[in-house]
């Protein structure tokens, strides 16, 4: 079994300050040309996810410059690592949490989900297979959230992973309903955690070791603390 490292980043002031002052020396032109046209939180998403993203994989590599490292835009897909780095990365974003992943083991795909108030058993039954639609149902309205979101983050990354694109492109083309037991369709290992108030979710194509860690930074010098929550393990397949 192999192993993947995940990486949970807060947007604190202390993240954000190193990733603005020496954007020029790690971004590429095209990525400082995105960046000036975003704005507010999706700007520090943008801006901290690929600043940091190329920092951890500098230290993999033993790259003295991290801007020699290119992310290649594709349109409804997530960005990949040019050649010849040989690695797999993904990267989600929600409110002011930032995942990263890092995979020398095959494709990987993540996601995070802010939790926040929805018609979480409305939804479910639009979108979960009935058996975890049913489930949601029977819960207590104190568990219910939580449980929610483990489930939709999960989805989300199977998707991904399965489709290289989000959820809200496949509704426009599959029917809305996607069942993520039994049948025919894509298989994936899903591995789903809380924190704070988010919950995490990691999709790869075959059982593997998860490795995750907190990134902070204070007076300038980064650290990575183990992630002290605990991943749940399940087996997937996805069809229209």
């Amino acid at each position: 079994m192999t192993a993947c490292d995940l990486f949970l980043i807060p947007l604190t002031e202390q993240i954000k300050r190193p990733a603005e002052k020496l954007a020029s020396l790690v971004l590429q032109a095209a990525e400082l040309q995105d960046l000036s046209l975003l704005q507010g939180q999706r700007r520090y998403q943008y801006l901290v996810s690929r600043f940091y993203l190329k920092i951890i994989l500098s230290g993999v590599f033993g790259i003295s410059e991290p801007i020699a490292m290119r992310l290649v835009r594709r349109k409804d897909l997530p960005p990949v690592l040019e050649p010849p780095w040989d690695i797999d990365i993904a990267i989600s974003h929600s409110g002011d949490v930032v995942l990263l992943a890092v995979s020398k083991c095959g494709p990987v795909a993540v996601d995070v989900e802010r939790h926040r108030r929805r018609k979480f058993v409305e939804f479910a039954e639009a979108y979960f297979h009935p058996s975890i639609a049913g489930e949601l149902k029977s819960l207590p309205l104190s568990d219910l959230e939580q449980r929610f979101y483990g489930y939709w983050a999960r989805l989300e990354s199977g998707l991904k992973l399965a489709n290289g694109s989000v959820l809200s492109d496949l509704i426009s083309r599959f029917y809305p309903r996607v069942l993520l037991e039994g049948g025919e369709g894509g298989h994936f290992s899903s591995y789903a955690a809380s924190y704070e108030d988010y919950s995490v979710a990691v999709a790869t194509e075959e059982p593997l070791f998860l490795r995750a860690y907190v990134l902070s930074c204070r007076d300038g010098s980064l650290s990575f603390s183990p992630f002290t929550g605990k991943f749940a393990h399940m087996e997937f397949t996805i069809k229209s």
